[in-house]
């Protein structure tokens, strides 16, 4: 399916964390299992209020993978088929995760946005956001923030949420960087600190209707 097939749709890439860390228990059963069933959550809720929208995932740790490409979110199939396989690996690289992320949306019919408030009032309106999941600190090579710049002059929404032990494990300074600019003036980041809140909070997501860049 074509985004151009479907104007009034959301495109959404969950990238989440897989390094090491992600084995921890403090969200049964693990952290990953917990982001894992999160993202299946948004799948699950946003499937019966938006039919028509796409969600993709990607799972890092020091490399990044496009484990379920930009798929129509009534097929359920490929998303538990994408998501399961994966497990807990080595180091936290965001700049990757990052960067695929752009390339993904890049790829997409019409993912070039035009500046003007006329102009984005003349085309169908693609709504794009990344929801971006860590429970540590980047510690790969470079910095994320190009690939972050690149997304955000492309109109793409960042939302981070930190999981862990407590917000100190977490790169709060960096994410809040990462995350874009919310209507009240601050960054698009929260910190969940359970696994009922961190699935509660992918629901309210999936229920989001439009997002403002």
């Amino acid at each position: 399916m074509k985004t151009s097939d479907t104007p009034n749709a959301v495109l959404s890439l969950c990238v989440i964390d897989c390094s090491g860390s992600m084995i921890e228990n403090d969200y049964p059963p693990t952290r990953l299992e917990a982001a894992k069933s999160a993202c299946l959550e948004l799948v699950q809720v946003t499937a019966k209020q938006r039919p028509n929208d796409l969600v993709g995932i990607i799972g890092f740790d020091s490399d990044a993978d496009l484990v379920v490409p930009l798929t129509p979110v009534t097929n359920t199939h490929a998303f538990h088929a994408g998501i399961q396989p994966l497990q807990p690996g080595y180091t936290t690289d965001f700049a990757n995760a990052l960067e695929l992320a752009s390339q993904v949306f890049a790829a997409q019919p019409n993912s070039a946005q035009p500046r003007s408030n006329f102009l984005r009032r003349q085309q169908p309106k693609h709504n794009r956001r990344i929801i971006f999941l860590s429970d540590g600190h980047h510690n790969g090579r470079g910095t994320p923030l190009s690939a972050v710049s690149m997304l955000k002059s492309s109109g793409i929404v960042i939302e981070c949420l930190g999981i862990g032990g407590t917000p100190q494990d977490v790169d709060e300074r960096l994410m809040k960087l990462i995350a874009s600019t919310g209507p009240n003036g601050k960054p698009m980041y929260r910190f969940i600190n359970d696994r009922k809140a961190l699935l509660q909070e992918f629901r309210k997501k999936a229920l989001l209707k439009v997002i403002d860049d």
